[in-house]
């Protein structure tokens, strides 16, 4: 038992979500909060053993956020975004983190932004503050909030980029705009210059 929950987001997120799911796994359990879906995105979650929540369609996911988060059942809980892949590194860094007797109630992780299928190094570390001690946190229900959680947070060091979560979407829509959707990368392949997930 790893006492965390990971917890996904979800809008039409059929794209990556099972590529997603498969990367966490390892965990104890995983929530799937979906505002209102029309694809296959509750399929996949289905079809996988996700514990599904709805909520309702408001425009942003803050608000969902903290209604998983007070959902969870265990004591740490993971928000992962459907479009982030967690490399095996950081889901064992984490499971460690949730059974050590420190103090720290929440971890601040660098983020790998992939464009193109490559790592845009400009815009790293990019820190997410993901993981949080449920009891320790809350994440107000405002649009761009950020969870706000009492106690020590830590920061995983930008240097451990084996740390790092991989974003695989563009963060803007408009840089979709013309091109076609592009393929999930193979995580397991060795890295190439098109797609360069290591240092």
């Amino acid at each position: 038992m790893t006492n965390i929950t990971a917890i996904i987001h979800t809008r039409n997120a059929e794209q990556y979500l099972q590529e997603v799911i498969d990367h966490l796994k390892v965990f104890d359990s995983i929530i799937v909060c979906d505002m209102e879906s029309t694809d296959s995105t509750l399929e996949i979650a289905k079809r996988n053993g996700c514990r599904i929540l709805t909520y309702n369609n408001c425009g942003y996911a803050e608000p969902a956020r903290d209604y998983a988060l007070k959902s969870a059942d265990t004591d740490w809980v993971f928000f992962v975004d459907a479009d982030e892949i967690i490399p095996k590194e950081l889901s064992q860094y984490l499971i460690e983190k949730a059974a050590s007797p420190e103090d720290v109630r929440g971890v601040s992780m660098p983020r790998k932004n992939m464009m193109l299928g490559a790592w845009n190094r400009s815009t790293y570390p990019d820190y997410q503050l993901r993981f949080l001690h449920k009891d320790s946190s809350e994440w107000p229900p405002h649009l761009h909030s950020q969870p706000k959680v009492e106690g020590k947070i830590e920061f995983i060091p930008k240097d451990r980029t084996d740390l790092a979560m991989i974003h695989i979407a563009p963060q803007s829509p408009k840089l979709w705009k013309g091109l076609t959707a592009i393929p999930l990368p193979n995580l397991n392949a060795a890295p190439t210059r098109k797609h360069r997930y290591g240092k």
